[in-house]
């Protein structure tokens, strides 16, 4: 890209960033509004909720509020009226109220000042009042960059929901130790000490954890992590778990343990909020276990992402015109992913400075300061896709257009591939994107990919991924169309892949053998069976070119793809360059998830991070290689019988495979 358009299109970055946000008038506000006129030439922008209250609807009859008063009320001021309409706007417009009646301590000192939401809280606050306004249970999972106010924006929403809308509505805080949760209701007690209504904040009953507003009869509880014998959890309508990432196992009591308890005692009605809050801090622990679920609609909590060039603070001005170009040539490629996501170069300069504050180590800034999620779970290890080319390969997903399962006269043996159909359901676990062509009769079209997990929740996952290669009889690059993942047997999921790969016409079939060895006790036993049994109801399975050149020689057929430490960098190397230079088309999103985690570990083996899978990724990177380097193109044929005879004669020694 040229300099001058990185210029052009910065300066067009920081005016959106500094346009003005007024929450007096409702303006650049992230709540959908609508215009309200006081007077002629006067308007104010208003929470489309606030349309439904019976108060409002006498006001909105008129064209303007001064209208309404010359007609209704003409002996009253204006000013009293406007007062009128918003003591009825504090209970819907949060925004209104906290720069209204709300007072905070500035971070970096000083008086007392009302709170303004920045940009980040803002996108927060988009998400609680999705779910509030709609009369849902609020339940969110945020995973941030440092010091932007998430738990300012949090502690003050419920403070709202107390003040405002609920009697006996209590509230609870819990965080790694007391001193924490303490901490963040030290916000709470300032924001009543500075309240212009009467209202108190006091002790409750002697407890030192506990005070209440007894205006409004809400208690707000403090525990931690550390003590959890001292969170009172029976009668909790809203919680504020903070910095969860840093929440170390006690004695008896592991950090789910103890947020699922809490959770479990929140009822399922509207205003009741459940928001958990932290840096990453790792992975494979509890907090990232959760936002991985949230992400993947496991859980029931929304989640939310505050990238650091979010954060209107971390921006570093140049002197002049001439540094900015300079430094614009000066642009590395991770600066230019940045810029992709949507930083400015004042952004991307203080992200420079930062991470020589760290001393260049780029696992701790990218952990405290994270540009996405992915970048803030990691581990010590280090990605082996680099984020650009795996946004662009992401840059092709959408939701499949089937979801379902496949049905056959039987789940194994030679029924198994009778009457193989496909039934919709939402729950189902073979994602489709393209149905089987069944109208054109094209050899070496669709190829299948198989990595054979196991059948418990915790093994790894089986996955069966289809490569539609059509498109390079045309010099067009290959699709992946259908994904199946799951649990089961080995023997099942070895017929399973061989049903789909019959339904998507006899296509060729090829599995990472591999696979067996994780369970070679128990579950191999079974997959070496039942690949035997294939073998004899199926005559389109993969076979390694080496071993083809064995039979010649008159040694007996392998089947499969064999993964050794070459092999797996190989494969690994194929799909890097494959994305890179768009060289397939990724539709399954949850691939792009495995890639954006997989990683270098420091022993120089590649991996998923702990707590993720790598069960796609596989399947999909012998896919790919099969299909670029051990796979003539794709061409018609004029029958079935004729493609069938080339396949057969290729498999002629069958019953001296070797798997």
């Amino acid at each position: 890209m040229r300099t001058d358009y990185y210029i052009k299109e910065n300066i067009e970055r920081n005016d959106e960033l500094d346009k003005g946000y007024n929450p007096f008038i409702g303006a650049d506000s992230p709540i959908e509004r609508f215009a309200f006129h006081i007077e002629p030439g006067v308007t104010i922008y208003l929470p489309v909720h606030l349309k439904e209250d019976n108060r409002m609807k006498p006001y909105l009859q008129y064209e303007t509020l001064e209208h309404y008063r010359v007609n209704e009320c003409n002996k009253k001021k204006l000013t009293l009226v406007i007062q009128d309409v918003f003591d009825i706007r504090e209970d819907y417009d949060f925004e209104y109220w906290c720069a209204f009646k709300v007072k905070i301590k500035p971070k970096t000192g000083g008086d007392y000042i009302a709170f303004s939401l920045n940009t980040p809280q803002r996108k927060v606050l988009t998400e609680l009042e999705k779910m509030r306004a709609n009369n849902l249970p609020v339940r969110m999972i945020i995973l941030k960059s440092r010091q932007w106010g998430g738990s300012t924006l949090v502690q003050i929403y419920m403070a709202w929901i107390q003040i405002k809308h609920k009697t006996n509505w209590n509230s609870l805080i819990a965080a790694e130790i007391n001193q924490q949760a303490t901490n963040i209701r030290f916000m709470y007690s300032n924001l009543i000490k500075h309240y212009p209504d009467n209202i108190t904040l006091k002790p409750f009953e002697g407890m030192n954890n506990i005070k209440w507003i007894p205006e409004r009869k809400n208690k707000i509880t403090v525990g931690s992590m550390q003590t959890p014998e001292s969170i009172r959890s029976d009668d909790i309508a809203m919680s504020h778990l903070s910095e969860v990432g840093l929440w170390k196992k006690t004695e008896g009591k592991e950090p789910g343990d103890l947020a699922q308890a809490i959770q479990g005692t929140i009822p399922s009605e509207p205003y009741t909020v459940y928001v958990l809050e932290s840096t990453a801090k790792g992975i494979g622990n509890f907090f990232h276990r959760s936002y991985q679920n949230a992400v993947n609609g496991i859980n029931n909590l929304t989640p939310v992402f505050v990238a650091w060039y979010e954060i209107e603070a971390y921006r570093a001005s140049f002197d002049d015109q001439e540094e900015k170009v300079s430094f614009v040539k000066s642009l590395t490629e991770y600066d230019k992913w940045l810029w992709k996501l949507g930083a400015t170069l004042e952004g991307i300069k203080w992200y420079r400075f930062k991470l020589a504050e760290f001393e260049g180590d780029e696992w701790r800034m990218k952990s405290e300061f994270p540009s996405s999620a992915t970048e803030a779970f990691q581990s010590t290890g280090r990605r082996v896709y680099a984020p650009s080319i795996v946004a662009l390969t992401r840059s092709n997903c959408k939701p499949a257009v089937f979801k379902g399962h496949l049905y056959a006269d039987s789940h194994k043996g030679k029924y198994a591939l009778k009457n193989i159909t496909f039934e919709d359901s939402d729950k189902g676990d073979l994602w489709v994107w393209e149905m089987p062509d069944k109208h054109q009769n094209i050899e070496h079209r669709y190829l299948l990919s198989v990595d054979i997990g196991g059948k418990t929740k915790t093994a790894d996952y089986s996955v069966i991924r289809v490569l539609d290669r059509y498109w390079r009889m045309h010099g067009g690059v290959s699709e992946f169309v259908a994904t199946w993942k799951f649990h089961a047997d080995q023997d099942i999921t070895v017929w399973r892949a061989i049903q789909l790969g019959e339904f998507y016409n006899h296509a060729e079939v090829a599995f990472e053998n591999n696979s067996l060895k994780k369970h070679q006790n128990t579950e191999g036993e079974g997959f070496l069976t039942a690949l035997n049994e294939v073998a004899e109801n199926y005559d389109n399975l993969y076979i390694r070119s080496s071993s083809q050149e064995q039979v010649r020689e008159g040694m007996p057929i392998k089947y499969g793809f064999h993964t050794n430490v070459a092999s797996k960098d190989m494969i690994i190397n194929t799909k890097n360059a494959a994305m890179r230079d768009g060289e397939y088309i990724e539709r399954d999103s949850r691939s792009c998830d495995e890639s954006d985690t997989f990683e270098r570990k420091v022993d120089g083996k590649a991996g998923a991070m702990d707590g993720c899978h790598d069960d796609i990724e596989m399947s999909t990177n012998i896919g790919l290689w099969i299909d670029l380097y051990d796979k003539p193109l794709p061409y018609k044929v004029s029958t079935d019988d004729s493609l069938r005879s080339r396949i057969k004669s290729k498999n002629r020694i069958r019953s001296e495979a070797s798997f």
